[in-house]
C-alpha cells in the first residue's frame, strides 16, 4: 500500500529532524476496523507505542456518484 510507505517515510523524517520525537502515523478506515485495531496492528509491526507521539489519519471511502 502506497499510503503505508508514505507514512513510514514521514516517521523516519520526523526522527531525523534534530533528533526529534518519535512519531507514529496510524491510518484506519472506521468501516473496516476500529482505532484500537489499527493501534494493535501498528504495534505488531513496530513495537509498543510508549514514547511515541501518535497521529491518526482516518480514511473514508468516497461515496459513489449516482
Amino acid at each position: 500500500m502506497a499510503l503505508k510507505t508514505r507514512l513510514k517515510r514521514l516517521e523516519e523524517a520526523a526522527l531525523k529532524a534534530d533528533g526529534g520525537p518519535k512519531v507514529a502515523f496510524i491510518t484506519y478506515d472506521p468501516v473496516e476496523r476500529s482505532e484500537a485495531e489499527a493501534i494493535a496492528e501498528w504495534e505488531a509491526e513496530n513495537g509498543p507505542l510508549a514514547g511515541y507521539h501518535v497521529i491518526f489519519f482516518t480514511a473514508y471511502e468516497p461515496a459513489p456518484v449516482v
